[in-house]
């Protein structure tokens, strides 16, 4: 009539049967975990409900900085789960995660007697994501110490989600950046108004996105569409910028002037087609070793 499963101790006890998963070579996790699982009535239609929490976990995959503060707390009833929190930090960042995931909105990916036995769930699958204080230190396991250094910025980031099922066209976002500063090789650029990105009916668009400095500008319009098959553009990028941000990513080039361009891209991702106007002006470039100098491009 009733089953109840409790699961409570540390990740780490569980390492043996990790790297016994072929996926799961090299990762490292621990944590306290507990988990709480009761089903009763008829084996083919059970009544399942669940209570998981997760706290002080780390996650390590060889030589990637491991995640950090992990940690979790859900619970599942009447086929929604429900979660309450989420939280991880990595190299400085924060995301945090909360919302509710009606089983019914996976169809088929939930086996069809256990999705009929479920009570009518109202409304879509929600979640609400934050990410905050991204830095250039998630850039340091994969640029070398000197572009790092090059680099200076800080962005924080606020999505809403809601699905009614598992594919691209069933889901709608906003995403926006509340915070958006970059200086490159001491260049500061930065969003003038909020970051906005949405995404719906199997689009993602750019609602805004313009960003200065002083003497710059970067503005993205248009979209992609995401449905089935590949991606298609519709983007127009225009810009005016510091040839100087250029040395954040060539350490040993030293380059100055002004690059201006107007870009419009369509066609597939995998195979897009770009026309436009790029112009350099007053533009240098210092080689330190060997020593070779251009100015006036």
């Amino acid at each position: 009539d009733a089953l109840s499963l409790v699961l409570s101790g540390s990740v780490a006890d569980f390492q043996p049967l990790i790297d016994a998963l072929p996926a799961a070579a090299g990762i490292d996790a621990s944590g306290a975990i507990d988990i709480r699982v009761r089903a009763s009535g008829p084996f083919d239609k059970p009544d399942v409900r669940a209570d998981v929490s997760l706290a002080d976990g780390t996650f390590e995959v060889e030589a990637i900085p491991s995640v950090r503060e992990i940690a979790l707390q859900a619970t599942y009833a009447d086929g929604v789960l429900g979660l309450t929190r989420a939280h991880a930090a990595w190299q400085g960042a924060t995301l945090d995660v909360s919302g509710t995931l009606p089983l019914a909105v996976l169809g088929d990916l939930v086996p069809e007697s256990y999705r009929q036995s479920l009570p009518p769930t109202p409304g879509p699958a929600r979640a609400a994501v934050t990410i905050t204080s991204v830095t250039p230190l998630v850039l340091a396991p994969f640029l070398d110490a000197a572009t790092v250094s090059q680099i200076v910025g800080r962005f924080d980031v606020t999505a809403s989600v809601e699905a009614d099922g598992p594919t691209v066209g069933q889901v709608r976002a906003d995403v926006t950046l509340d915070r958006a500063e970059l200086e490159l090789s001491r260049v500061p650029l930065q969003q003038a108004r909020p970051t906005r990105l949405r995404l719906a009916d199997g689009r993602l668009d750019v609602v805004e996105w313009t960003w200065t400095g002083p003497g710059s500008h970067l503005a993205v319009l248009g979209g992609a569409a995401l449905g089935e098959g590949t991606p298609t553009l519709d983007l127009n990028v225009t810009a005016d910028l510091d040839l100087r941000m250029v040395s954040a990513f060539l350490p040993d080039v030293a380059t100055s002037g002004r690059l201006r361009l107007d870009l419009e891209a369509s066609g597939t991702a995998t195979d897009p087609s770009i026309e436009g106007d790029v112009s350099i002006a007053g533009a240098g470039i210092i080689v330190r070793d060997p020593r070779v100098g251009i100015t006036d491009l």
